[in-house]
């Protein structure tokens, strides 16, 4: 059995892995970026723990009635990009929209630095929902998802319904 040298340990990152020679080498902070799978993990838990306050939220926000009810979808149906998680929120009985389900989008606070700059979050949704507003009201002929309501961090929401 010839001796083999042993291969680098590698380091999980949200995509792949890096190894500690390749992560030296790195121009930007890999500590930040060695954190992230297990900021996911939480995140993910954390997110799921409280999806009943979820589900009454998006509630709220479509304005469903009595029979109408939110459930989230399987967590192996999630999407998640480099900043937002995207749930997949099916309505049942929905007379409104019967078959329809929705998506709710909600920023991943580790990447967009909300625990250095809390209030980041907060500004992400802000603009994304002035963003689609404008496109909405000034390019009519671009399709975007329609925006049923966002909520901030502080209690405040903004409600197509209302």
């Amino acid at each position: 059995m010839e001796d083999q040298a042993a291969a680098p340990k590698t380091l999980p990152l949200l995509e792949g892995s890096t190894t500690l020679a390749e992560a030296l080498e790195e121009e930007e902070n890999m500590l930040i970026r060695l954190k992230y799978p297990n900021q996911r993990v939480n995140f993910f838990l954390w997110v799921y723990q409280h999806r009943n306050d979820f589900e009454a939220i998006v509630s709220y926000h479509l304005g469903l009635g009595e029979g109408e009810t939110c459930q989230f979808g399987d967590p192996r149906d999630w999407k998640h990009g480099s900043f937002n998680l995207c749930l997949p929120i099916h309505i049942h009985n929905w007379r409104k929209y019967p078959g329809k389900r929705v998506m709710l989008r909600i920023p991943l606070p580790y990447r967009v630095g909300e625990s250095s700059y809390s209030g980041n979050a907060d500004e992400k949704l802000r603009t994304e929902a002035a963003t689609f507003i404008w496109i909405k009201d000034n390019c009519p002929d671009i399709r975007i998802p329609f925006l049923w309501g966002f909520g901030l961090s502080g209690g405040e929401t903004v409600c197509k319904n209302t």
